[in-house]
């Protein structure tokens, strides 16, 4: 594991969907449709600095049809979008991003089926539990005070643990088997 936090790809598979985070939350209101696809460009970005990566346009496609479909049913569920439900849409789009199962022979070198989809389920429990062990944690009476606590912390904390477990599946799915190596 040590030697995972030290691969640049990796590094920016953790940390730039969390400063993508920080800069389409500039933007208010328009934050809802910039940060899916840009955690998708960040994403892709990513994935083109793993030197096992043959096709990563692959991914851009697949996880950009994702982020529009996303951004959509987030759009259409609006009563879902509150604070408290929020682990439910990062579940949505962990589910939808465990599906590049059926992509990853096309994005990388070796593909083992399994591992991300995994990953991936695992990242959104922990997720999960970060965020309602973190939203639990903070009791106050001011609802802005709660709100910016969950925004400025609460949900960059759990996105980077969770995007260091799909991280480290995503590269364990993307080894060579032992007896081809």
């Amino acid at each position: 594991m040590k030697q995972i936090v030290k691969i640049g790809w990796y590094q920016k598979w953790v940390w730039l969907p969390i400063a993508m985070y920080f800069l389409t939350g500039l933007t208010l209101y328009y934050f809802v449709l910039l940060f899916p696809i840009m955690l998708t460009v960040v994403q892709y970005y990513a994935v083109t600095e793993a030197p096992c990566t043959t096709r990563p346009l692959t991914w851009y496609w697949v996880m950009g049809s994702y982020a529009v479909c996303f951004f959509l049913l987030t759009q259409l569920n609006l009563h879902l979008s509150g604070l408290s439900t929020l682990p439910i849409l990062v579940g949505l789009y962990y589910l939808c991003q465990s599906t590049i199962e059926l992509w990853g022979k096309y994005v990388f070198a070796t593909w083992r089926s399994g591992f991300f989809a995994f990953g991936n389920l695992l990242a959104w429990g922990i997720w999960s539990l970060c965020y309602y062990a973190l939203f639990s944690l903070t009791h106050t009476a001011y609802k802005s005070a709660l709100d910016t606590f969950v925004l400025v912390v609460n949900i960059p904390v759990s996105s980077l643990l969770s995007n260091a477990v799909s991280g480290y599946f995503l590269h364990l799915a993307s080894q060579p088997f032992d007896d081809e190596a």
